[in-house]
């Protein structure tokens, strides 16, 4: 039995400290062990997870690598293709793709060039790489020209050929330009003085943005005005409807309506298919009367009209108004 100690508690017996020592010296070095052991089993699995990251790098790199080198050897494969493309004459890709009778491919000016040269020197027209008499007919590549730019503007091919290629572009377009501009001026002048057919190119220049204008709804009216205002068929016509639209000008039907009925008299194809097109629909103050409608379409559509503007689609959607309303008729 336990004796009592001072404080009224029982003291521990021998055994109790005994079970405690060797609790002390089995269990803490076990845990201290197991600790060891957690940390290694840590250090382990962070190092396997390094060499697998390494690895995924590694592996993402060569893949990389791989696809470069593919993407270069089919680049090389279509730079190679495009060498199909090259004129025999420049020794460079085409501007303007053509087709000659021989079957091969030219530049448009420099196969030009080439036949009027033999004409010039009394000699028969030949191909420029069998030597063998031809016609001087030239069918457009469109495909080939589609081709060439597509490929030269995603960067598919370079090299010399496409920067002569760039630089003889750039050339023409520049070129372009400085025509476009000159026409233009050309044809200010020439309305400026009165030239009613310089009014109204000016006039669709500037509605649809052509020649190298800035859109304006108000530069294309002011300068069909002028042309109506010298009783013109084309501007009476272009103008009206701005009036009737308010395109570019303040909203005035019935001047509008006006000016559409005098160039529609004066043969304007073009006025007769909006009035025909607006009786048709009841638009614009006019009412709705088939016969009208009818009577107008057939007028542009006939050939009676000696002031012919319409355009092809417009032409061909008025004809297909008339067709529907004579056929309900």
């Amino acid at each position: 039995m336990s004796s009592p100690n001072n404080s009224g508690g029982m003291e521990p017996t021998i055994g109790e400290n005994a079970v405690s020592l060797l609790v002390l010296v089995l269990v803490v070095p076990m845990l201290v062990l197991a600790q060891s052991l957690l940390d290694l089993i840590l250090a382990v699995l962070g190092l396997v997870l390094g060499l697998a990251v390494i690895w995924g790098v590694w592996k993402l790199q060569q893949e990389h690598k791989q696809v470069k080198q593919r993407e270069k050897l089919n680049k090389k494969k279509v730079c190679a293709a495009a060498e199909n493309f090259v004129c025999p004459i420049t020794h460079g890709l085409p501007l303007n793709p053509v087709r000659a009778e021989d079957g091969n491919l030219y530049d448009e000016h420099a196969i030009k060039e080439w036949f009027l040269k033999k004409q010039a020197d009394g000699n028969a027209v030949t191909s420029p790489l069998t030597n063998a008499p031809i016609g001087t007919k030239l069918l457009p590549d469109l495909q080939v020209r589609n081709t060439i730019k597509g490929l030269v503007d995603n960067g598919v091919i370079d090299g010399r050929l496409v920067e002569e290629w760039k630089k003889a572009m750039d050339a023409k377009e520049e070129v372009e330009k400085t025509k476009k501009k000159d026409k233009v001026e050309e044809t200010k002048k020439k309305a400026e003085k009165g030239d009613v057919e310089a009014m109204y190119n000016l006039g669709l220049w500037y509605g649809h943005g052509r020649s190298g204008l800035i859109q304006s709804d108000e530069e294309s009216y002011k300068w069909a005005k002028k042309a109506a205002d010298l009783k013109d068929a084309i501007g009476m016509a272009m103008a009206g409807c701005c009036l009737v639209t308010g395109c570019g000008v303040e909203k005035n039907a019935s001047y509008g309506m006006a000016l559409i009925m005098s160039a529609a008299e004066r043969g304007s194809d073009y006025a007769c298919k909006q009035l025909g097109t607006w009786y048709l629909k009841g638009r614009h103050g006019l009412p709705e009367d088939k016969k009208e409608a009818i009577y107008w379409l057939k007028r542009a559509t006939d050939g009676s009209c000696s002031v012919r503007h319409l355009m092809k689609k417009a032409l061909a959607d008025a004809k297909a108004k008339l067709e529907a309303l004579e056929a309900n008729e």
